[in-house]
């Protein structure tokens, strides 16, 4: 409990600064302050970790979590560290999410002169909005592509590369190809599971082109 009040005394004054440039920026369209940095590429990720609350009417709820970062640098060999990293978090709906973060990083960048910004998820619609309102293209996770493609061809893995190497290169027609064989020769969990994948894929064409 005294860890919960203490919390709340440090961070109250801080999210309350936050919603006043948040209106301030949204009702009147005065941009922050910004170091107005210049970056050819921004790339950012965005997620959801589900918790667990307690005295609450909703057992769970989701806190979104993104990061935004320039490139890589390598620190030794096959390893390296993200370049300009700027993290964000919120508990709270999508859209005030976007607000939220697109107004942090506005205070770093000149965003309008940003040449490529791609926003990469799991494909969740509230990740997508990033795009409308940032710009750029969506790109689908590349963890959650594969973990898909994993689940989906348990029975069939010699066929999850091919359709890996498919999907990278923007060729949904050969993955779907190659997903529709596999269904032809599955049944049970493992063409339910198939299907599913398909409809995931369908639905982020456009995020599938590394």
């Amino acid at each position: 409990t005294t860890l919960h009040r203490t919390v709340g005394q440090v961070t109250k004054p801080w999210l309350q600064a936050e919603e006043s440039r948040k209106r301030q920026l949204y009702e009147t369209g005065e941009l922050p302050r910004s170091e107005e940095g210049k970056v050819s590429h921004l790339l950012i990720e965005a997620d959801g970790v589900n918790i667990a609350l307690q005295r609450e009417e909703q057992r769970k709820a989701e806190i979104k979590v993104g990061i935004a970062y320039e490139g890589w640098a390598e620190v030794s060999k096959e390893r390296y560290r993200l370049t300009g990293k700027t993290s964000y978090c919120a508990l709270a709906s999508g859209s005030a999410f976007w607000e939220g973060f697109s107004m942090q990083l506005a205070t770093k960048y000149d965003l309008a002169r940003a040449e490529n910004i791609v926003i990469g998820g799991d494909g969740a619609r509230w990740v997508k909005d990033g795009v409308a309102l940032l710009g750029g293209c969506f790109q689908l996770d590349r963890f959650h592509l594969l973990r898909a493609l994993r689940r989906s061809l348990g029975w069939q893995t010699y066929l999850v590369e091919p359709i890996y190497n498919a999907c990278n290169e923007g060729n949904w027609s050969r993955a779907r190809t190659l997903l529709t064989q596999a269904l032809n020769q599955a049944s049970g969990v493992e063409r339910n599971e198939i299907q599913r994948v398909i409809r995931y894929l369908s639905d982020n064409v456009s995020g599938l082109m590394d």
